[in-house]
Order: structure tokens, then C-alpha cells, then sequence
């Protein structure tokens, strides 16, 4: 019935102009919206929060483990090690193995290669 009425008195756009004025300008102002979604994929995305700042690393030459008493083990087995009594953290690193980042600066690491021979000593 309304669009009866509409058609009879001149149509849509006699009846509401301010609609009409509306719609061309919201189609006028479409036109840069490839524009703003270009300009919205282009910016940058939000960089992670950096860690905090922990202290400070000992220096490797520091001897925190007292691996210097422990070089003569070098060139040797792993298994030369069970008969050594530590009293420390103690980590044996294979070729490939999983280790963990952390920093214990009173742990000794013996690091050995594909035949189970101690390469090299650190702290850590």
C-alpha cells in the first residue's frame, strides 16, 4: 500500500529527499573505502612486549664451577665421571640433546661428542 501511495504521488525520492541526500552522500564517501582498507593492511603490526632486563651474565672466563679442576677429565669417557664425586650441579650435554637455557653459575657442564667423549668443559 505504501509503495502504491509513493508511485502515485512522484516515487520514493519525492516522498523523502533527506533519505536520498543520505544515501548519495554515504555512496559518495564509499568510494575510499578500498582506500582505508589498504591503508589499514599496510600498518604495522604490534610488536611483543620485551622481556625485562635480567642481571647480568658472569663472564665465561669467569671459573664459577671450578671447571679448571676438572680439565683432566678431557678426552676422557663420560662414564670416567662416576667415579668423581660432585659436589655440584652437574649436566652431561650429548650431540642433539635438548638442553634448557637457564644460567646456574655454580653448575658444570661436560660436554661430550657422538662417542660419549668429554670435548669440553663450562660453566653454566
Amino acid at each position: 500500500m505504501l509503495g502504491a501511495t509513493l508511485a502515485a504521488k512522484g516515487g520514493f525520492i519525492k516522498a523523502f529527499p533527506l533519505a536520498v541526500a543520505w544515501k548519495d552522500r554515504h555512496i559518495k564517501r564509499m568510494k575510499y573505502l578500498p582506500f582505508l582498507i589498504l591503508l589499514a593492511a599496510c600498518t604495522m603490526a604490534p610488536q611483543p612486549p620485551t622481556p625485562p632486563k635480567s642481571a647480568p651474565l658472569p663472564s665465561p672466563a669467569a671459573d664459577t664451577c671450578n671447571a679448571a679442576k676438572m680439565q683432566s677429565h678431557l678426552g676422557k669417557p663420560v662414564s670416567s665421571l662416576e667415579t668423581t664425586l660432585l659436589l655440584q650441579p652437574v649436566r652431561i650435554i650429548r650431540p642433539d640433546q635438548a638442553v634448557t637455557m637457564d644460567f646456574l653459575e655454580n653448575r658444570i657442564n661436560f660436554i661430550a661428542d657422538a662417542d660419549d667423549i668429554i670435548t669440553s668443559i663450562s660453566c653454566g
